[in-house]
């Protein structure tokens, strides 16, 4: 996606802060995307897989919502108490644990979710 280039090789000139983009500035947005390819979908032969690569985001976002009405649902039933994150985490394994922590975080800050000093999350009572 040229447009994706072009913003990264923008944001390399403002930091430098230029108005103009150079051929460094360029070549910093493709080492970066580069980078970022062969982080996440280079194989150990050294080819490239394109199921991921072209993996349905619509699949993600549906992931991504179960998991947060799963979320959702324990810290409801924690009811007065609250559920620690290690709690969740060992009820649903199959959740990330990074995800569950950025999920409850998320809650926490649209006000459907309070953490206590006890690190425990509890719904809030509207």
């Amino acid at each position: 996606q040229l447009e994706a280039y072009v913003r990264l090789a923008e944001a390399s000139a403002k930091s430098r802060l230029s108005e103009k983009i150079e051929p460094g500035d360029a070549s910093r947005a493709i080492d970066l995307i580069q980078n970022y390819l062969n982080k996440i979908y280079k194989t150990s032969d050294g080819t490239y897989d394109i199921d991921n690569l072209s993996e349905d985001d619509s699949k993600k976002r549906k992931s991504l919502k179960n998991n947060r009405e799963t979320v959702k649902i324990m810290i409801a039933e924690g009811l007065e108490y609250g559920v620690l994150i290690d709690e969740m985490f060992a009820k649903h394994p199959e959740i990330p644990r990074k995800d569950i922590e950025a999920i409850a975080e998320d809650l926490r800050r649209a006000g459907d979710v309070i953490q206590k000093q006890d690190k425990r999350y509890r719904m809030t009572m509207l």
